[in-house]
């Protein structure tokens, strides 16, 4: 049985190490659920529907970090209104729909 709370963890510290403690303002994390096993990647990935944790780190610098189980997803400078509504229902778009979205 998987343990969501190491995975949780485990995708916590390899976000921190890639961000400098300083800089963050504020951060969300939620479960999302995915077609696949590529995340929101993109690519080739196994055909199953997998749960990732999502994290959201917004900087001083206004920007918005995205990342999926601890991997940097995509940074976001200008938050659209598709952005924020997409952050508040705990559902952020994959890597291709955020270039055309956000």
């Amino acid at each position: 049985m998987e343990n969501i709370l190491s995975k949780l963890a485990i995708s916590s510290i390899k976000i921190n190490d890639s961000i400098k403690k300083e800089d963050i303002i504020d951060v969300f994390v939620f479960i999302q659920t995915w077609g696949n096993t590529s995340l929101g990647f993109g690519g080739i990935g196994g055909d199953a529907i997998t749960n990732a944790w999502t994290h959201v780190v917004q900087t001083c610098d206004g920007k918005f970090h995205v990342f999926f189980n601890g991997a940097h997803a995509y940074s976001v400078e200008n938050p659209t209104e598709t952005f924020k509504k997409d952050l508040k229902n705990n559902c952020m778009k994959s890597i291709v729909e955020a270039n055309k979205l956000y």
